[in-house]
């Protein structure tokens, strides 16, 4: 079991931002025990991003990152803090 993340292809985020998110496997493989999915959309209307990630339920948490967000570590931040909910 693992945590997978999904990377459109027509996104305009780096895609180092993506590696990092699939890092986060072996960085914490303990929290990954059961099916989890990541995405992470860019916004056609403004420069926020969008993260979701769900869980093996089909359950899903949300939040919207700012451009100051929009760096790798403030992303897996984020995306931990998502997985705590």
């Amino acid at each position: 079991m693992a945590l997978h993340v999904n990377s459109p292809s027509s996104s305009s985020i780096p895609n180092n931002i993506f590696r990092a998110l699939t890092n986060l496997n072996s960085k914490y493989p303990e929290m990954w025990q059961d099916e989890w999915s990541a995405s992470l959309l860019d916004s056609q209307h403004n420069d926020d991003w969008e993260l979701k990630l769900t869980n093996k339920d089909w359950i899903s948490q949300r939040c919207i990152l700012s451009d100051r967000q929009q760096v790798s570590e403030a992303v897996c931040a984020s995306l931990l803090q998502l997985r705590d909910l």
